[in-house]
Parts: C-alpha cells; structure tokens; sequence
C-alpha cells in the first residue's frame, strides 16, 4: 500500500433527467435512464479494474426538468447502492453559487441570505439522504470569478 496513492478518484458529470436524447447525422436517438443503469455499473466495473477507489460527480440541473427531486432521490439511491456494493467512495461536487452551463447549484443569489442559508441546508440534506459519502463544492460566480470577503 503506498500512501501516494490512498485516494484514487474520477471526477465526472451526472445527469438525472428522463432521459438521453442527441441527433447524430440523421438518426435520432433516445435511451431511457433506466436502461443506461448497465452503462454505470459497467464503469464502476472498470474503476475497481483500473483501482480507483472514489468517484465524483458534477450534478447537473436544468430547470427545464422541473422539479423532479423525489425521482432524482430514487435514482441517486440506485447510484449509491450500486457503487457501494464495489465499496466505492461516491460523491458530488455541487458548486454554491456557481452558473455553468448545466450546472446545478445549491442557492439562488437573488434571493436573501437567510433564504439563501436555508436553500444551502435543504440542499445538502437531500444530497446525503441519497447515501453520497461526500460533497465538495466551488466558490464564486462562475469558473472566471472569486467570492468577496467584503
């Protein structure tokens, strides 16, 4: 066991929605998520394989979705269960404020602190109530910028 190596970990994106779709060339394709749940629990296959030992993802968030939070829940469990049963280490890196593209973020700036404070705390309650081992999280308004202390 060499100590350089304790934590080996893949940082990546998760989506939680309904489903996948894309248009390549001139087919259209859609897959169910419940059908890319094999596609997981393959690359936790090759994680073990290749000895990594923690995955992180970025959760991602469209308000397009809705508000889908008890489907994400489920979803999230089947996650989390699947990557414990490989004894992995399953985590999200969800910024606080950060807007990126598809990102999820825990709180909305244009609200008050207070509420801000209580949208934190929901938040990260319901992340570990999906059974993630971890969260990291980002400061700042987007990759460009930095917080305040003033």
């Amino acid at each position: 066991h060499c100590s350089m190596f304790s934590k080996r970990s893949f940082n990546g994106r998760i989506e939680s929605n309904k489903q996948v779709s894309s248009k390549h060339a001139n087919a259209y394709y859609c897959e169910r998520w419940e059908d890319m749940v094999d596609d997981v629990n393959r690359f936790f296959e090759w994680s073990i394989a290749n000895r990594l030992n923690k995955i992180e993802w970025l959760l991602l968030g469209n308000y397009k979705w809705g508000n889908e939070l008890d489907n994400r829940i489920r979803r999230f469990k089947q996650l989390t269960s699947l990557a414990h049963d490989y004894s992995l280490l399953i985590g999200l890196d969800v910024p606080i404020v950060n807007q990126q593209q598809h990102g999820y973020s825990m709180v909305d700036i244009r609200q008050p602190f207070y509420r801000q404070i209580k949208q934190m705390n929901e938040t990260i309650d319901w992340i570990f109530k999906c059974n993630f081992d971890f969260i990291t999280t980002e400061s700042g308004l987007s990759e460009f910028t930095h917080p305040e202390c003033d």
